[in-house]
């Protein structure tokens, strides 16, 4: 009497594992058959990868177009800044040529203005002083300067000895000569007026 709930216990439990059991392989066989095959993995390989290249294709041209017009702005700016640069050169050239004449004629102009002689008389205001200076040199035949007499020291400057008389006639003009008296000699040729102007080394 004993043996039987014992057998009957262990056939409910028995066949509670073989069912487990045939829902487990139910379940494998299920995920097995959900499982891609090699025709279902070349679909979606191919699907995949051609709209993966052509979404990166897209982007890759809209990249190469900004590229592009970079390069094009950049080429237009490089023209301009070479024309640019250009007309800055001459421009800078022409203005080095004249500031190079420039200093060439102040130095020339400096050099003439040392061999000329600068009457000081014309920044006297007073005419009595300026009188009073020209009847002083009148009678003057030279004079001093630094303990040395005027052809000395126009010789140390390298400067030309000035000629005294010839700056008295160019300032006061030439000497008045005496009236000669009339004679019945008949007409001689006449001579030709003598140039009191001083040389050319002494004008302006």
């Amino acid at each position: 009497m004993a043996d039987g709930p014992t057998t009957s216990t262990e056939n409910h439990a028995s066949s509670d594992s073989a069912s487990e059991i045939g829902n487990n392989i139910e379940g494998i066989l299920t995920a097995l058959a959900q499982i891609p095959n090699k025709t279902d993995l070349q679909t979606l390989i191919k699907h995949d990868l051609k709209h993966t290249i052509h979404t990166e294709m897209a982007t890759l041209k809209q990249e190469l177009a900004s590229v592009q017009d970079t390069l094009e702005d950049l080429e237009e700016c490089i023209m301009h800044i070479s024309t640019d640069t250009l007309v800055n050169v001459k421009t800078l050239q022409k203005h080095d040529q004249a500031i190079l004449d420039l200093r060439r004629k102040n130095s020339q102009s400096r050099v003439q203005r040392g061999n000329f002689p600068w009457d000081v008389l014309c920044c006297l205001v007073r005419f009595e002083i300026k009188d009073q200076i020209l009847q002083k040199a009148r009678n003057v035949d030279g004079f001093m300067f630094e303990n040395s007499t005027t052809p000395q020291f126009c010789q140390q400057l390298d400067l030309p000895i000035p000629d005294l008389t010839e700056w008295r006639n160019y300032i006061l003009g030439p000497p008045e000569e005496p009236p000669q008296a009339h004679t019945m000699e008949p007409p001689t040729t006449p001579r030709t007026r003598r140039d009191f102007s001083p040389s050319r080394q002494w004008r302006k």
